[in-house]
């Protein structure tokens, strides 16, 4: 999200972690973990090249398309960058809550910290979790599908301004884009944490 080689996940991807690491730039330093809001920023101590993702002007609404970016399930599943695509569907989360929003793009282990991004490829979210179905079942007698969250991008921004580092912030009316279009602009800036 920076050009100084900052990178945005989930607090819960990095918590107790002995060390950390980003794609092929290696180790990554934790800058700060906000686990409320389950945000976290890393920092690379090398040149990442390609441009920066940039945040969307605006909140998504409900019925508006988006794309998430992760590494879902390494070694069952391609070990590359998988894309998933839905919609908005709510925007809260869990009992209403309005740091997140509610997507129907099939998110896995491993989606974690990855960009939701918009017909654009402009950040409104960064993937966070999914309803356990399991417990669910449990609970009500039925199997839930397709209901997985994001944590709103707005505050990812917020996060990014309290450290002082900057960020870029997209132009209201750029164009709508392919799916394949928007992961082959955005997939230099996105990386797997381990």
């Amino acid at each position: 999200v920076s050009t100084s080689g900052h990178f945005l996940t989930n607090a819960h991807v990095v918590r107790d972690c002995a060390s950390i690491s980003v794609g092929v730039f290696g180790p990554a330093r934790l800058v700060d973990a906000d686990a409320t809001n389950d945000i976290a920023l890393l920092q690379v101590g090398a040149v990442v090249p390609g441009t920066p993702l940039t945040f969307a002007p605006r909140s998504p609404a409900i019925g508006e398309e988006i794309i998430a970016l992760g590494f879902p399930l390494q070694n069952i599943l391609a070990n590359g960058l998988n894309m998933t695509r839905g919609d908005v569907s709510a925007l809260a989360g869990i009992g209403g809550d309005s740091r997140f929003i509610q997507i129907s793009a099939a998110v896995q282990p491993g989606n974690s910290g990855g960009p939701l991004l918009d017909r654009s490829g402009r950040i409104v979210g960064i993937v966070t979790s999914k309803l356990n179905a399991t417990r669910v079942a449990q609970s009500t007698g039925d199997i839930p599908q397709s209901v997985n969250f994001a944590i709103r991008s707005e505050l990812a921004e917020l996060f990014l301004r309290r450290h002082g580092i900057p960020f870029a912030v997209a132009a209201p009316d750029l164009q709508r884009r392919d799916p394949a279009e928007i992961v082959a602009a955005t997939k230099d800036a996105v990386h797997q944490v381990a």
